[in-house]
C-alpha cells in the first residue's frame, strides 16, 4: 500500500513540477489567457482580408471561404528551450502535418446547409457549425460572417482545424499502479481527407482482451446514408483462449438537419461472450451460506432493429417513429463454473442471472424538443466550442411483443423521459427524469408489472467567480422486479474516485459529485486547469440497505487540442473510510474525459 501511495505522490509531484517549470520559462512570450479558437478566427479573417459583418441576417451569401488549418501551426508547442525533454520533442512538431492528410475543402463544404446565392439565415449557419463540430476529425469548427462586396452581400468564413487522426487512439483507466481498462484503435479517422474511418481495435478489461476491425462511412457514395461495421474477437486473460465475439452492422439515413423530414436506420448486433463483474481488480464473489460464488456467466445476445422516422417542425420539433425489433438473450453458467459449489449454491446463483428470453414485435415512438442552442466553452473541455440544446424535451415509446411475430414472449413495454436545460446569467442547469415498465403477467407471482425502473439526474454549472467555477451533479437509478438482475456499479472513475473501480455493486445506484474547477491556462496551446472535488454515493442491492460512501481530493486537467477534444484527467482522492488494515489510503487515477 505504501508503494502505491508513493507512486501516486511521485506522479503528481512530477506533473506539478513540469507545469511550474513550463509556466515560468520565458513567460514574457506567453499569454496564458489567450483564447484558442478566437485566435484562429482572427487569423483567418486576416488571411482573407475580411472583416466581420455585425448585421448579416437576410443578406445574400456571395461566397463561402473555407479556411482549413493543419493539425500543428507555427507557434503551437513553442516551448522555451529551457524546458528540458519537452523542448527537443516538440520544437519541430510541425513535421506531423507531413504525415496527416488535411480534411478536404469539399468534405467540409458538403456538410454546410447553405449555399452561395441564398439568403443568410442565422439558425442554418449555427446548425452547420454544430454538424461540423460533431466530427471527430475536427478539433475546431467555427463559422463567422464577413462583409461582402456590397452592403447587401456577405461572405461566410468557415474556420476549421484538424485533429490528428492517423494515430494510436487510446483510452485508459489507471487505478493506483494498476491498469484497470484500456482501449486502443490504430486508425485513420480521415481516410484520404474524406472523413471515413478504418481501424484496428484492441480493448482490455480485468477479464479479457478484445481484438477487432472497424469501418465507418458517414456519407456513403457522397449521399446522406451512413454505414458502420464492427467486429471483435474476445480472448480470456486467464487462459488466452477464444471465449466469444461481437459483430455489428448499422446502416441508415439520419436526421442530419432540423429541416430533414425523414430518416431510417437498421441495426443488427450479435454478441457471444462471458460476462464478469469485478470489484476493483478482483472477480466479484457472492456469499451463499459459507460458499463464495464467482459472479460470472455466459451470454448470447442477438438484436435487430429497423426504424423509420418522420420529422415535423423546425423550431418546435416532433419526431414520430415506427419500427420492428427482435431480441434474443440467453444466459447460462459457463463451462468452467466451479464444480465444487453445492447444487444449492448453483441454483441460488442461477436465480439471479438475467432472464433468458426471445421477443419480437413492432414499436412506436415520439420525441419532442425545442431547437434552441447555445455555444459555450470550458464546460466539459477547455477552449473548444461545446453545443448545448436548451429548453424542454420529452420522449415516449411503446413496444409490443407477441408470439404471432415468431417468438414466445408476450408483453407491452412502455418507457418515457422528460428533461430540460436552461442557460442564463452564465449559469447552465440541466435536469432529466425517465421511467420504464413492462406489463407481463405470469412472470412474477402476484405482480403483472415487471422491469420497473426510474432514473433522475440534475446538473448545475454555476457562473464564474474569479478564475473558478462550481460543477454539481446528482443522480439516482432504481429498479423493481428487474428481470435483467442489473449489476450497477460505482467506484473510481464512475462516481467514487476514492474507492476501487466497481467497489460497490447492486441493483440500484445514486451519487453526488461536486467539482470546483479553475479556468484553463494556455501554455503554448497546451491547456491546463486544476480541480478540487467531492464524491458521495452507493450502489445498494435494496434501498432498505442503502449507505453513503464519500471521498474528496484534488485533480489536474490537461488538453492537447490538436489531438483530442477530451481532457486528460489526473485525480488523487482521499476516502472518508478506513482501508483494510487501517489508515486512510488515497487513490490515484488517470483517464480521458471529465468525471461528469
Amino acid at each position: 500500500m505504501h508503494s502505491r501511495r508513493g507512486s501516486a505522490a511521485r506522479a503528481v509531484a512530477i506533473l506539478v513540477a513540469a507545469c511550474a517549470l513550463a509556466a515560468t520559462a520565458r513567460a514574457e512570450q506567453l499569454d496564458v489567457f489567450r483564447r484558442y479558437e478566437e485566435a484562429l478566427v482572427q487569423a483567418a479573417l486576416g488571411r482573407t482580408g475580411l472583416t466581420i459583418d455585425p448585421a448579416p441576417e437576410g443578406k445574400l451569401i456571395e461566397r463561402v471561404e473555407i479556411v482549413a488549418n493543419d493539425v500543428i501551426l507555427p507557434g503551437d508547442y513553442a516551448i522555451p528551450y529551457r524546458v528540458p525533454v519537452v523542448y527537443p520533442l516538440l520544437r519541430h512538431a510541425v513535421w506531423l502535418n507531413k504525415v496527416h492528410v488535411r480534411t478536404r475543402d469539399d468534405v467540409i463544404r458538403r456538410e454546410l446547409l447553405f449555399r452561395p446565392g441564398e439568403r443568410l439565415r442565422r439558425d442554418v449557419l449555427e446548425e452547420s457549425g454544430r454538424n461540423l463540430r460533431d466530427f471527430f476529425i475536427l478539433s475546431v469548427a467555427r463559422i463567422v460572417v464577413a462583409r461582402g462586396s456590397a452592403p447587401d452581400r456577405v461572405v461566410v468564413v468557415v474556420v476549421t482545424k484538424d485533429n490528428w487522426t492517423l494515430r494510436l487512439n487510446t483510452n485508459f483507466t489507471i487505478d493506483q499502479a494498476r491498469l484497470d481498462a484500456l482501449s486502443m484503435s490504430i486508425s485513420e479517422s480521415n481516410l484520404a481527407g474524406r472523413n471515413k474511418t478504418i481501424s484496428l481495435e484492441y480493448a482490455l478489461d480485468p477479464g479479457r482482451h478484445a481484438v477487432g476491425l472497424g469501418y465507418v462511412d458517414p456519407r456513403m457514395g457522397g449521399s446522406r446514408h451512413q454505414l458502420r461495421l464492427l467486429g471483435d474477437v474476445f480472448l480470456s486473460r486467464a487462459t488466452g483462449g477464444v471465449e466469444g465475439g461481437f459483430g455489428q452492422l448499422t446502416v441508415g439515413r439520419p436526421l442530419f438537419s432540423l429541416r430533414t423530414t425523414w430518416g431510417w436506420q437498421l441495426d443488427l448486433t450479435f454478441q457471444e461472450d462471458v460476462a464478469r463483474t469485478f470489484q476493483g481488480g478482483d472477480l466479484r464473489r457472492l456469499k451463499f451460506n459459507d460458499e463464495l460464488i464467482p459472479d460470472v456467466y455466459a451470454r448470447r445476445l442477438i438484436t435487430g432493429n429497423l426504424v423509420y422516422t418522420r420529422s415535423f417542425g423546425v423550431l418546435d420539433k416532433l419526431n414520430l417513429s415506427i419500427g420492428f425489433r427482435v431480441t434474443s438473450a440467453r444466459y447460462t453458467l459457463p463451462d468452467d463454473f466451479p464444480p465444487t459449489l453445492s447444487a444449492a449454491a448453483r441454483a441460488a446463483y442461477v436465480r439471479i442471472l438475467p432472464r433468458t428470453e426471445a421477443a419480437s414485435g413492432p414499436f412506436i415512438a415520439a420525441s419532442a424538443f425545442r431547437a434552441t442552442y447555445v455555444r459555450l466553452q470550458n464546460i466539459n473541455s477547455f477552449a473548444l466550442s461545446e453545443d448545448f440544446r436548451l429548453g424542454p424535451s420529452a420522449s415516449l415509446e411503446v413496444r409490443l411483443a407477441d408470439p404471432i411475430f415468431g417468438f414466445d414472449s408476450r408483453y407491452v413495454a412502455v418507457s418515457a423521459a422528460y428533461g430540460a436545460t436552461y442557460y442564463g446569467r452564465d449559469n447552465l442547469f440541466t435536469f432529466a427524469f425517465s421511467g420504464a415498465a413492462r406489463l407481463q403477467p405470469g412472470v412474477i407471482v402476484g405482480d403483472s408489472w415487471v422491469n420497473e425502473s426510474l432514473t433522475a439526474s440534475v446538473r448545475d454549472v454555476t457562473p464564474r467567480f474569479g478564475p473558478l467555477r462550481l460543477h454539481v451533479a446528482a443522480g439516482i437509478n432504481v429498479h423493481h422486479d428487474d428481470l435483467s438482475n442489473s449489476r450497477l456499479a460505482i467506484g473510481a472513475s464512475n462516481g467514487l474516485r476514492g474507492f476501487a473501480p466497481r467497489q460497490f455493486v447492486g441493483n440500484n445506484l445514486y451519487g453526488v459529485n461536486v467539482e470546483l474547477r479553475s479556468i484553463a491556462l494556455n501554455l503554448w496551446t497546451v491547456h491546463i486547469g486544476g480541480v478540487l472535488f467531492y464524491d458521495g454515493g452507493d450502489a445498494p442491492t435494496s434501498l432498505l440497505t442503502a449507505g453513503w460512501h464519500q471521498d474528496a481530493g484534488v485533480g489536474l486537467r490537461i488538453l492537447f487540442p490538436q489531438f483530442n477534444k477530451d481532457v486528460l484527467r489526473f485525480d488523487l482522492a482521499f476516502p472518508f473510510e478506513l482501508a483494510t488494515g487501517g489508515g486512510y489510503a488515497p487513490r490515484f487515477s488517470v483517464e480521458f474525459g471529465q468525471a461528469f
